[in-house]
């Protein structure tokens, strides 16, 4: 199974590898993407790993726990990633 980053994602991961990189140093932030990109394989292949999230859109999407992230993704073939954002951040202002 194969997994698409949406432009959202890709945002997401840019904003996550500046900070890390800028408060850890790039290889902290290397480390941080390899984890994230095994994660978005792993979801590929294991698709019901996450929940649903009614209470939060009506969109057939999921919800994954990456401590300390979120991964929201659409099953299917390719699994598409919509977003990955901190788990801190407030759930109601994820646009999706």
């Amino acid at each position: 199974m194969s997994y698409r980053l949406l432009g959202p994602a890709l945002d997401d991961l840019d904003a996550i590898d500046s900070w890390v990189a800028s408060n850890f140093g790039e290889a902290a932030a290397t480390r941080v993407r390899r984890k994230l990109s095994e994660t978005f394989a792993l979801l590929a292949t294991f698709q019901k790993m996450g929940v649903e999230r009614p209470d939060v859109t009506g969109r057939s999407v999921r919800f994954f726990a990456s401590p300390p992230n979120w991964i929201v993704y659409e099953p299917g073939s390719p699994l598409l990633i919509h977003h990955v954002y901190p788990a801190a951040l407030d759930i109601e202002i994820i646009k999706l």
